[in-house]
């Protein structure tokens, strides 16, 4: 009698049973065939209409019938999948995690092949324990991986970040694969999940806004979609599961799952062609799954601190404010930091400001010269379009040169060649002195033996080979030895080669002895004026560590500085002022482990005397911790000093902290660039 329906024979079963328990302790006052009459029911939804519809029930229970949503109803929660701060509206105990797989087109990376981009982001957030967990992931197969992993469970904070991958190496950059811990005495977890998934690839917003819907929208097939539905009759969640093929082959699979009040739970969709595949996924994370742990025995970090309204002055200059430069994107370096043969910005900004010197790409060269517009370069294009604009070149070394680089020999350079032709005037221009040349260029035209550093063989041999060529003498044992001097000193690992930063360094020397900025060593020996009084001795006698005052080119003495912080705005964690001491130190190096402590002294007495300067912490908030809005003067600081905090939790400088925090100094390192990368394959392509 009964009819066995998969999905509703438990429930069904339940019931029944309990109806037969219930009806057990009345049986004296129900008649038999009473009795038998309610047992042969088929209890179940009567309505033809609903979704748990039983044709063979003869008895319905109030709210037994649960009605199917309609498909418009799942894709309208799709489209608004809720963001953390929406989930913990519902719950103080939530979570999330979405994922994309999507092809890109290699070309824009200098690539033949298409390649695999997977971005994953995972949120867990218990408001009750302070707790929170966040880990941000984007892979391309042997190209690149990033993860930036912050955890944080009361008082203690994970990190752990890196960063791999040819496109890492190929930038010039140093791998990482770093974890640390860090501590944070008045957590408040959201002060860092938001910032941190402001950065997100795959927001809500850039994964499914009105023009990614009404995208997906055209590409159904509706006439011939397939849908089916299911339900779990447990929890009265729904799934909708559809499939739908355009008229070129495209497929699109979508599987939405609902809860009881129609709020999305969690979708799947794969959108294929005949040559690449595209994943998209979300899932909401509830109650248990909500597991949020911290390890306490990783290496300790100190909490980074960033300083808002700095000001250096001395008393004969007024405020004294460093002159900034505002990069493309939004950060703010000192302006002689531009052009200065680093990057500083994260988009490289900084490098590109009134930069004529640059060579031409190949495609910038080729339009210039390119007169009869063919695509191809002959020779007396190329002298044509020379001889009108520049100065003379040796026309029998570019008539090598140009037989050089027509690999095809159909004397003509086309736009794959002309890069070798390129870099060949380039080499001509500064072997003759016709052009400054870049770094990279002098670097690599000084570095005979092409194994990538100068020597300093190397460089005394140039020199001497360019006087040669000047008709002056050769370097004198004397300018060898201030030469010698000079290299050593900016050969900061001591391996007797530089490397490329290295090498800017030196150069950079040179700039400052053109610019008559130049200490008079006792011994006769000229060294550059920033080097007296930094902790080594650069003159032979030492004389340069022996100076009480710093003198201009004006001959005028460097007054000591005054310095006016406040801890920013938006600083994230916080730590008792007990742990901290305020350091001056003497620094010849980035690195504040080569660096030498001068003066210090603790943070937590807010006021005192660091050798000749006196120094004053304002404790706005009176709570014992560095934290948002306090202060920070000093006065009288010694111009070759620089400050810092020194962590003893830690045994670190603030500025040197592992932490990358969403909103504090150097967190964009990892997701800016990786932001700068990925942007522009956010969404697939789509022909025209």
């Amino acid at each position: 009698m009964l009819s066995c329906r998969v999905g509703f024979m438990t429930r069904i079963s339940v019931i029944l049973t309990a109806l037969v328990l219930l009806a057990t302790p009345l049986a004296g006052c129900l008649d038999e065939a009473a009795l038998e009459d309610l047992i042969d029911d088929v209890i179940g939804c009567m309505d033809e209409n609903a979704k748990n519809y039983e044709d063979n029930a003869t008895t319905e229970l109030v709210g037994e019938c649960i009605y199917a949503a309609s498909m418009q109803t799942f894709l309208d929660s799709m489209n608004q999948q809720m963001g953390i701060e929406e989930l913990l509206e519902q719950s103080p105990s939530a979570g999330y995690s979405m994922s994309m797989t999507m092809p890109m087109d290699g070309e824009d990376m200098g690539l033949e092949e298409t390649i695999i981009m997977n971005v994953q982001e995972t949120v867990k957030v218990n408001l009750s324990s302070n707790s929170a967990y966040v880990s941000m992931h984007i892979g391309i197969p042997l190209m690149l991986t990033s993860v930036s992993t912050m955890i944080q469970v009361g008082e203690v904070v994970n990190v752990h970040n890196e960063l791999s991958g040819m496109m890492v190496t190929q930038m010039g950059a140093e791998t990482v694969d770093d974890s640390y811990q860090t501590r944070d005495a008045s957590p408040n977890v959201m002060e860092w999940v938001l910032p941190m998934l402001a950065d997100s690839m795959i927001s809500d917003d850039d994964m499914m806004d009105d023009e990614g819907e009404d995208d997906m929208m055209d590409d159904l097939d509706m006439m011939n979609a397939t849908m089916s539905f299911t339900l779990d009759t447990v929890t009265n969640s729904q799934t909708m599961h559809l499939s739908s093929t355009n008229e070129t082959g495209d497929t699109l699979n979508l599987t939405i799952l609902i809860d009881e009040s129609q709020n999305l739970m969690s979708y799947s969709m794969v959108q294929s062609n005949a040559t690449s595949e595209m994943h998209m996924s979300y899932a909401v994370m509830w109650g248990d799954a909500i597991s949020i742990t911290v390890d306490e025995t990783l290496p300790r970090t100190s909490i980074p601190v960033h300083w808002d309204g700095l000001s250096m002055s001395g008393s004969d200059d007024g405020d004294g404010d460093e002159e900034m430069f505002l990069c493309d994107s939004g950060e703010e370096i000192p302006e002689d930091w531009v052009n200065d043969g680093e990057e500083d910005c994260y988009d490289g900004s900084d490098e590109s400001e009134d930069d004529d010197n640059d060579p031409p790409t190949p495609e910038e060269a080729m339009d210039d010269v390119d007169a009869n517009d063919d695509g191809y370069m002959s020779y007396q294009e190329f002298q044509d379009s020379w001889e009108s604009e520049n100065s003379e070149l040796d026309w029998d070394e570019v008539a090598t040169l140009f037989d050089d680089c027509d690999y095809d020999g159909n004397d003509l350079i086309d736009i794959d060649e002309m890069q070798y032709f390129i870099d060949g005037v380039v080499d001509m221009l500064i072997e003759d002195g016709d052009s400054d040349g870049s770094p990279e260029e002098w670097m690599d035209y000084i570095d005979a033996d092409d194994d990538g550093y100068v020597s300093l063989q190397e460089f005394i041999d140039h020199i001497n080979n360019d006087n040669d060529q000047n008709g002056e003498p050769p370097m004198t044992s004397e300018e060898e030895d201030g030469f010698t001097s000079v290299f050593d000193n900016v050969d900061s690992d001591d391996d007797g080669l530089l490397d490329f930063d290295e090498f800017i360094a030196l150069l950079e020397s040179f700039e400052d002895d053109d610019d008559g900025e130049m200490f008079l060593c006792d011994s006769g020996e000229e060294i550059p004026e920033d080097w007296v009084n930094d902790g080594e001795e650069d003159c032979s006698d030492g004389s340069d560590e022996s100076v009480t005052v710093v003198v201009d080119n004006n001959n005028s003495v460097e007054e000591p500085r005054n310095l006016s912080l406040t801890v920013a705005d938006n600083q994230t964690f916080e730590a008792s002022l007990n742990d901290f001491a305020i350091q001056f130190l003497l620094c010849n190096s980035d690195e504040r482990s080569e660096c030498m402590v001068e003066a210090e002294a603790s943070l937590y007495s807010l006021t005192g005397t660091i050798g000749n300067s006196s120094y004053v912490y304002g404790d706005l908030d009176m709570d014992g911790m560095i934290s948002a809005g306090d202060t920070l003067e000093i006065t009288d600081m010694d111009p070759n000093y620089e400050f810092d905090l020194y962590d003893s939790w830690s045994d670190s400088y603030v500025s040197e902290s592992a932490v990358n925090g969403p909103n504090m100094p150097g967190f964009g390192g990892l997701l800016a660039t990786i932001s700068m990368l990925g942007a522009a394959f956010l969404l697939p392509r789509r022909d025209d």
